[in-house]
């Protein structure tokens, strides 16, 4: 993700500076700084570009004024202490599911920077939350006892929610603080205020008053409701299954490395075109120089020259070209990558259907728990003991997402 993100800071940079600024900025101490608040305002949802104008403007003036130089006051540096300056007091807040792994998360601009790292960025990502799904299920088989002092959710779709929020949550500190099962807290590695959460939600887990059908609560009108959203839930959930599906096959046929050979082809074929201009260069030289030649001859080969370079890639980007395309070993090195990265996203793709499969069973059950209590009840009974105004059917299950507020949390480390 950070060369990601250090090709989207050059890539902005380079639209708001001049040639001659942006290498000096790039030259000298700060440029990292500016890479990471990049980051952190892609991250923040901030508005990128204006910030980095900002601070170009504040740099210009610096100059100007004859404030700048190559070793403590340099344009990256004055640029850098802007941007502090500017988002010191911007809201810091994340709501993306990366930010309960407190690593930056890759905005959508940083990505298309380069698709085929981008693709093998977000593969780790995918991973990571196998790797803390792995965690979890291991604790959970081998009642490990932070996970058992969580307690049991039941069947109840609320308490389901609360611990799965809790138990990513606790495996998450556990495992980037690399403990070991002899610490029994769950709240040990966590934060002063996600340890206040992650306390609330266990209390709810253990205290939430204990019914014999966790849908005997509900009246006629609002299990026929909840059954509703149930099936609509699982047609969605159906479609993204499809879909996932779908992308599966098509990562399956449309691999990285296939991309790679093709990237391969068209830089052997631009050194092909390459050499042809120089042939036709050679030649329109040696008949211009040659007392014998006509003027005939001349135009051909000063037309077949034109002809050539018109056909060629830009003369600027000729000797990358060349050495790309006879670089064997870099271009092997690029195809195992590729295919680690083929790998990485087929890997992704069926954890994806692994957890869409799991939501649909588990949207089954509900149904399941909802049709048993509409038959064992009478048709005019009503629930006993009170009940809240509007069911909330369509979130009853939906995970707690944990949000970072500028009073409470400073953000990630990015």
């Amino acid at each position: 993700m950070s060369a990601l993100y250090e090709e989207h800071t050059a890539a902005l940079l380079g639209e708001i500076l001049t040639d001659h600024q942006f290498t000096w900025v790039h030259s000298f101490r700060g440029w990292d700084k500016i890479v990471e608040t990049v980051a952190r305002s892609e991250n923040f949802g901030w508005d990128t570009r204006t910030l980095l104008t900002d601070a170009a403007n504040v740099m210009r003036t610096a100059g100007k004024a004859g404030e700048l130089d190559d070793q403590k006051n340099t344009p990256a540096v004055v640029m850098a202490d802007a941007l502090d300056e500017a988002t010191e007091r911007l809201p810091r807040r994340r709501t993306d599911i990366l930010a309960r792994y407190r690593v930056p998360a890759l905005s959508d601009a940083a990505a298309a920077q380069d698709p085929i790292l981008a693709t093998y960025a977000r593969s780790h990502v995918e991973q990571m939350h196998a790797f803390v799904d792995t965690y979890i299920d291991q604790a959970t088989r081998n009642r490990a006892p932070w996970m058992v002092a969580l307690g049991d959710p039941g069947t109840d779709p609320r308490k389901q929610a609360l611990f799965e929020s809790a138990a990513t949550e606790v495996a998450v500190s556990r495992i980037l603080a690399d403990v070991s099962d002899e610490v029994t807290d769950p709240c040990a590695q966590l934060s002063e205020v996600r340890t206040a959460a992650v306390t609330k939600k266990i209390e709810q887990i253990h205290h939430s008053p204990a019914a014999v059908s966790v849908y005997s609560s509900y009246t006629a009108d609002e299990l026929r409701t909840a059954a509703a959203s149930v099936r609509r839930r699982i047609s969605g959930t159906r479609l993204m299954l499809g879909l996932a599906t779908g992308e599966l096959a098509s990562a399956t046929k449309n691999s990285a490395v296939g991309a790679v050979d093709a990237g391969v082809a068209a830089a052997e074929a631009d050194a092909q075109k390459i050499h042809t201009v120089r042939q036709a260069r050679t030649a329109h030289e040696r008949i211009r120089r040659d007392p014998n030649a006509t003027d005939d001859q001349i135009n051909q080969a000063r037309a077949a020259r034109v002809a050539a370079e018109a056909a060629a890639p830009d003369e600027r980007s000729w000797g990358a070209i060349e050495i790309a395309a006879t670089g064997g070993r870099a271009h092997q090195g690029r195809r195992d990558r590729a295919a680690h990265t083929d790998q990485r996203v087929i890997g992704q793709l069926n954890t994806r259907i692994a957890r869409i499969e799991k939501t649909i069973t588990a949207d089954r059950k509900r149904l399941t728990l909802i049709g048993t209590e509409q038959r064992t009840r009478p048709a005019t009974s009503t629930p006993a003991g009170r009940r809240r105004a509007t069911p909330d059917t369509d979130h009853e299950h939906a995970p707690d997402t944990p949000t970072h507020h500028q009073e409470h949390d400073r953000g990630p480390e990015l």
